[in-house]
């Protein structure tokens, strides 16, 4: 199996209000990305595939912080912290808000 955490929107939509993207997003970390490509085929597509996934190589594993099978919310923040999508902001404003610091 690839060794994959749930991230992007799909994690945001866990953590928040927001719904769920159409296709699922994982993280998953470099080191693992070039074992997984070197055992697996994994095409990657540019039109509408109602089975595609979208899979983000974060430089670091994701796993180091992960919980509940999907990435940490600091490093969830810091990933789409440049979506200037108003409904993406709110709920990552709403998600840090709710941390416990």
């Amino acid at each position: 199996d690839i060794p994959v955490l749930v991230a992007g929107l799909a994690a945001l939509a866990r953590y928040s209000m927001l719904a769920p993207p159409e296709h699922p997003v994982h993280a998953i970390g470099r080191q693992d990305w070039k074992a997984t490509r070197g055992r697996r085929r994994i095409d990657e597509v540019y039109e509408p595939d109602a089975e595609a996934q979208e899979i983000e190589v974060w430089s670091y594993r994701p796993a180091l912080l992960a919980a509940d099978n999907q990435v940490d919310p600091l490093s969830l923040f810091l990933s789409l912290r440049d979506n200037r999508d108003e409904r993406v902001e709110a709920a990552l404003e709403a998600m840090m808000k709710a941390l416990p610091w």
